[in-house]
């Protein structure tokens, strides 16, 4: 099966993720920096899901889109890990907060992801490219 994820879609979201941070110019959290960082939250997210993805098409000729399309960073890597692909530990550990950034970073006012936390996503969604480029 041909690989619908491509590094370049990768990449761009590391790279929005990191430009929605660097926006934020104060650092207040006022409506416009919750929203940066939701937006950088969401971008992140998908960069480790869609990394993820690519390694699973990648080394499986066939894929059931039933266990494919969900954005649960937990069932994805249990089902890469089932299939033989190495996922990094720190991945597989933050999962579930890196799975609730996909609807919460774009759509929960109330909800904000910790700088750090996102510059810990980008930076291992970084690492894990390096391991596939």
């Amino acid at each position: 099966m041909d690989n619908p994820i491509t590094l370049g879609m990768i990449k761009a979201d590391i790279a929005t993720a990191r430009s929605a941070l660097a926006n934020i110019a104060d650092g207040k959290l006022n409506d416009y920096g919750k929203g940066l960082r939701g937006i950088a939250a969401y971008h992140a997210q998908q960069a480790l899901e869609k990394l993820i993805k690519y390694k699973i098409y990648d080394t499986e000729k066939y894929v059931d889109n039933r266990q494919i399309y969900t954005h649960d960073i937990d069932n994805l890597c249990a089902l890469a890990i089932s299939l033989g692909v190495t996922i990094p530990r720190e991945i597989q550990l933050n999962a579930s907060m890196y799975s609730e950034w996909e609807a919460s970073g774009r759509y929960d006012l109330h909800f904000v992801a910790r700088k750090d936390s996102i510059n810990k996503a980008i930076r291992l969604a970084e690492e894990f490219l390096q391991t596939i480029e």
